[in-house]
């Protein structure tokens, strides 16, 4: 099943306003709730970014589903390259 550009620009926005709320700084792990509910998602849309994130090898999480998510580098360096500038 082929992804959505909506789903591949969902789980982006994730990772630039993780990157944002961590500060550009490695291995912090933060909850998605919030971070989802401020940049205008669901849960429903929550979850299918974070599951798509995790695949793409952007983020690392802890739970079922993931609560708490963090950036690998590669996902800090797609935030970055997708706007997020520090």
């Amino acid at each position: 099943m082929a992804r959505t550009s909506q789903a591949f620009r969902r789980a982006r926005a994730l990772c630039v306003e993780l990157e944002r709320v961590t500060g550009g700084r490695p291995v912090q792990y933060r909850m998605v709730a919030p971070i989802a509910q401020s940049i205008g998602f669901d849960t429903a849309a929550a979850e299918a970014a974070v599951a798509l994130a995790m695949e793409q090898r952007w983020l690392i999480g802890t739970g079922e589903p993931p609560h708490s998510v963090c950036l690998t580098d590669e996902g800090r360096n797609l935030a970055i390259i997708n706007g997020y500038r520090g």
